[in-house]
Formats: C-alpha cells, structure tokens, sequence
C-alpha cells in the first residue's frame, strides 16, 4: 500500500459523486427537483412526520440550509 492510494480513493469517490449528481440533475430537472432537493425528499420519505429541527438532526447540517431547501 503507498501513500498515494488513499488520495486516489477519495478523488475516485469525489469523481463518482459528481457524476451521480450530474446524472440526478439530468433526470430530475423535468420535475423541477435538483440531486439536492431530492436527497432532502428522500430523507423526508424516510422519516414520515419529520419536522424541521429533526431534520436538521437526521441530515447534520447548518439550519439554515434545510430552511432554503424547505422553501425551494
């Protein structure tokens, strides 16, 4: 194992998010719904009945970001 083998695993990953993102967005862009917005719906399917301050909880992220994604 060489030192480089953990930077190329998390370009790798960095690389594969990316196109999952770029390929949610293709398809979800007819529905008017970013990669984003959809994991948030996904999250919300999870957990019926959630509210804000537990999803703020579930998901690990500043407030104020489930509050824009909420509006948009």
């Amino acid at each position: 194992m060489t030192v480089e083998e953990p930077a190329d695993l998390t370009q790798q990953i960095a690389q594969l998010n990316y196109a999952i993102v770029k390929w949610l967005n293709i398809n979800l862009k007819a529905y008017g719904v970013t990669a984003t917005n959809y994991f948030y719906v996904m999250k919300i399917n999870e957990h019926p009945g959630v509210v804000q301050n537990q999803l703020n909880e579930i998901i690990k992220v500043n407030p104020s970001t489930v509050t824009r994604a909420i509006n948009t």
